[in-house]
């Protein structure tokens, strides 16, 4: 065995949570950075068929609207006709014929697993 040392939280406060605010902080930087953040987390829930909860303060309104958006859903499966091992990534869209007023969210693509080492050639 090695021992290792590992530093109190104390001691290592700014590295699991950032400066603290009384030190010097450009507004810009700061709203550059939101800004960012959100916006990872918008294209994140888009192009999984979810949405973001970013900048709002009724936490209670955002969650009802997840509960509601989640509660009622089908799960769908296919097999591709795409039989070439490497055109891993596939475009996928789902519609509602003759439905008005129905709503579809889904995934816009899925990727193929990597093929075992031993099969590519």
């Amino acid at each position: 065995m090695i021992p290792v040392r590992v530093p109190p939280l104390r001691e290592r406060r700014e590295e699991l949570a950032g400066p603290d605010f009384d030190q010097p902080l450009d507004p810009v930087e700061f709203g550059d950075y939101v800004r960012k953040t959100q916006d990872s987390l918008r294209v994140l829930a888009e192009e999984t068929g979810s949405i973001a909860v970013v900048n709002q303060n009724n936490v209670d309104a955002a969650l009802n609207r997840i509960d509601a958006e989640t509660s009622d859903y089908y799960m769908l499966g296919y097999s591709s006709t795409n039989a070439d091992p490497l055109k891993r990534t596939r475009k996928i869209e789902v519609r509602l014929v003759n439905k008005p007023g129905v709503s579809v969210w889904s995934r816009t693509s899925y990727s193929l697993r990597p093929l075992p080492a031993a099969t590519q050639k």
